[in-house]
This record gives C-alpha cells, structure tokens and sequence, in this order.
C-alpha cells in the first residue's frame, strides 16, 4: 500500500476514534444539561471538517491508484486535453511557427463529433452519472423536541426517605377559649384535635427496547436514551405534582389538596391581575405569606400584555428581561397548570417532597425473549412521595 494512503487511513482512523468521543460527551451534557458547551461543538466541527479532507485525499489517491491500474492493463483512452497538448499541431503553435492549428480526435469513442460521449451529472444510473460520489453532511447528534422546563419540585421543601410511606400528625381542629378570667374563676377549656395523615411512596417507571447492535454501533445513542428516559420520569413528575389525584398509584397533588378559591371574592371589572391578589388575599388570611404563584404561559403572558389607558405596559418593558414576577412574587409558568387557573401558595411551608430512590437506569438483557433476540431493554424509575401539611395555604381556582 502507498504510504502516503496508509497514513491517511491511520489518520482518519484516528479522527473518527475522537469524533466517537466527543460525540458521546456531547449526547452525556444534552442529557444532564439540556445543551453541548460551545467548546465542545467548535472541537466536533473542527475535527469533522479534518476528517472531510482526509476522505477526499483518499478517494483522489484510491482514484489515482486505479488510473494507473488501468494503464497497466492497457485499456485506457488517452484524455483530450492530453491527446491536444502532444499533437504537432498544439506544439507548433506555442513554438511560434504557427497562430492556429487544429487537432483531430481519432478513435471510435469520439468519431470527429459528440457523439457517443456523456456529460458527468450528479445522477445516480445512465452514462456519466457520478452521484453516488457525493457523499451527504452528516450533523453530528440527535436532534431532540422540545422539553418543557421543570418547575413544581423546586417549590416544594426537599427531603429523603428510607421507608414506603410516610406519616404525620396534623392538627385538624383548635377551640380557641383563651379569654381574660376574673380571679378565683374556673378558667376556660380550649380543644384541641389531631388526624395521622398518611403518603405512600409511588413509582414512577418506564422502558424501551433496542437492538445489541444499535447500541454497540451507535454508541452515543445509549446516552441520548438515558438521557430521554431521565427526562420522561420528570415531566410525568411535575403534571403530578402539580395535579396527582392521590387515586390508585398517584400521589397527591397541590391543586387536589388546596383549599378552593374563595369566589366572592371577585369584584366587577376584575381582570386576571386582580384576581391573582385576591387569591394571595386568601392565603395571607389563613395566617400564610404565600411564596409563589403557578400559571399557564398564556394566562402569563395575558397579563404581561396589560396596558394602560395610554398603551403603556403595567407589568413588562419590553426592551430588557423583567424576572417573572406578580405582586411580588414568582411566577412559575409551565403547561403543566391547566390554562385559565392558578395556583398560589405558601408552598414550601405546606407541602414537602420525599424521595425514596432517586431516578436510576437500568439495562438487561433477560427480558422476555431479549437474549435469544439479541435485544436490550432499558428501564429508568424513581419513587417519591408528597406530605402535605398545610392545605389551607394553597388556594386554586380558576380565573372568572
């Protein structure tokens, strides 16, 4: 083998053993970050682009290697531009004896004319078609939908857990008969009450299939599936957080527990803005200062969109960032709230998470008929559950 190929092979060799690489590390941030650092995409795309003029050198000399093949065996055609360049008639014009001459193709290929002869086209069947050389980009990853942001947990006081369930006393009722007393006089009895609330650990698990050879082949694929995995566990995670019925295997969520939006409230001509802070109202009443507020983006951008009298914004400046904010306090958006209600609360001090067994994937291969099948199943679960302590400050309603 010509040396200089053999050490273009060993190159490319080399190059793709990186791209694998580096591919495989831009699957693993895509997974834990949402996104590849801009380091590590101009150092993929540097390294495709070497790659791309190594294959092009080789293709030439592997080209190079079969003219000359051919030669050999004697059944090439001379080229024209070469058949002119010897002719006489090209040497006696560029030794000045002569201002013009003219050349005759002999051979039956060119037959003093055209015909018989192809153009070279990017077609991939007929004469002269050379499209199978051109060879397409190949952008490197996976390009992934849209993935909603998640949210609700990080309203909730964190916490761990090593048994199935949890339980906790809750004070259901209090008779408050403090009052001045004159002396020597019985002093009052007040009440007090308590329940013992329980919340199962849930899990929440699912799986996919693929072939051993995918996955040895394609190895950044395995990254991107860990990685699509993880995500479904959370965004099934948020909807119940948020909206868990607490029936079956569900855990509860915060809009099943809260106490319902007090209606009357409401005023005439109240817009989305008004009603918010009659809601925030209601929690301050049952003694709570409530620390967020959840909405649906387009309920969010509604009132983003409020204007005055003389078309001025009241809550956004549209020429830099406003953090989400609405009387003070942040707006969580996400498309888990169901559009046209709200959810405001105190929710750190009401409601608590608890994790039993953080997100984990794992990969077998005695999966129903997968070793004689020569498949591979992957399975990702996590188990959680939610106490709720204080129902009374979450309000939930729906906007008039």
């Amino acid at each position: 083998m010509d040396k200089e190929l053999k050490d273009l092979l060993d190159a490319l060799a080399a190059s793709d053993a990186k791209m694998s690489a580096m591919m495989e590390e831009h699957g693993r941030q895509i997974a834990s970050a949402g996104s590849a650092n801009a380091d590590l995409l101009a150092k993929l795309n540097a390294e495709i682009e070497q790659g791309t003029k190594m294959q092009n050198r080789v293709l030439e000399l592997e080209q190079r290697a079969a003219s000359l093949i051919a030669q050999a065996a004697g059944n090439t055609i001379p080229s024209i531009s070469a058949t002119a360049i010897e002719s006489p008639e090209f040497q006696a014009v560029m030794a000045g004896n002569s201002a013009s001459g003219r050349v005759t193709m002999a051979g039956s290929w060119w037959n003093g004319g055209t015909s018989g002869a192809s153009t070279i086209n990017s077609g991939t069947a007929g004469a002269g078609a050379a499209g199978d050389l051109v060879v397409p980009m190949r952008v490197p990853g996976i390009v992934g939908p849209a993935e909603r942001g998640l949210t609700i947990r990080d309203l909730l006081m964190p916490g761990n857990t090593s048994s199935n369930a949890i339980e906790y006393i809750r004070e259901s009722g209090f008779t408050n008969a403090a009052n001045f007393v004159t002396e020597g006089q019985a002093k009052p009895q007040s009440d007090l009450t308590f329940t013992i609330e329980t919340a199962a650990v849930r899990t929440i698990a699912h799986w996919v299939k693929a072939t051993r050879q995918i996955l040895s082949d394609v190895p950044m694929l395995r990254s991107y599936i860990d990685g699509r995995l993880r995500f479904g566990l959370r965004h099934k995670e948020e909807d119940a957080l948020l909206n868990g019925t607490g029936t079956g295997q569900q855990i509860e969520g915060l809009k099943t527990v809260a106490t319902a939006y007090q209606t009357a409230r409401n005023q005439a001509g109240d817009t989305k803005i008004d009603v918010v802070s009659h809601a925030l109202t209601q929690v301050r009443v049952a003694e709570y200062s409530a620390t967020g507020i959840v909405l649906h983006p387009n309920d969010w951008e509604e009132i983003q969109l409020t204007k005055t009298d003389d078309g001025a914004y009241v809550w956004a400046n549209p020429a830099r960032y406003n953090a989400p904010t609405l009387w003070g306090r942040p707006v969580v958006e996400t498309t888990a709230q169901t559009e046209g209600e709200f959810t405001v609360g105190a929710f750190r001090l009401a409601s608590q998470i608890f994790d039993r067994e953080d997100i984990t994937v794992e990969i077998a291969t005695q999966h129903a008929s997968d070793f004689t099948s020569n498949l591979v199943t992957l399975l990702a679960e996590e188990r959680l559950t939610v106490a709720h302590y204080r129902p009374e400050a979450i309000v939930d309603g729906a906007f008039p």
